[in-house]
């Protein structure tokens, strides 16, 4: 989430608890837990410096879903409907 903060875009494997979300957001680039598949993937992020800009975009809204600001609101409205 930091590096989607600061506008880059990932590259992660579909464990990582947020990939769906990335992919949806089309913040990065999913790839499978293999050399190979991993250097592919690499290899094509690097090689389309505005596709990189664009998933930078993507990821920088993304991560503004889980700014501390975002996630205390949240936390504290959950509470909120605890308690009632």
């Amino acid at each position: 989430m930091e590096a989607l903060a600061r506008s880059v875009p990932v590259l992660i494997s579909p464990h990582v608890n947020l990939a769906d979300e990335i992919e949806a957001a089309n913040a990065g680039w999913i790839a499978p837990v293999e050399a190979h598949a991993l250097s592919d993937t690499l290899a094509t992020a690097l090689s389309d410096h505005e596709e990189l800009a664009q998933r930078g975009r993507a990821g920088k809204s993304l991560s503004l879903r889980y700014s501390w600001e975002r996630v205390a609101t949240d936390l504290v409205e959950l509470y909120m409907e605890i308690a009632r």
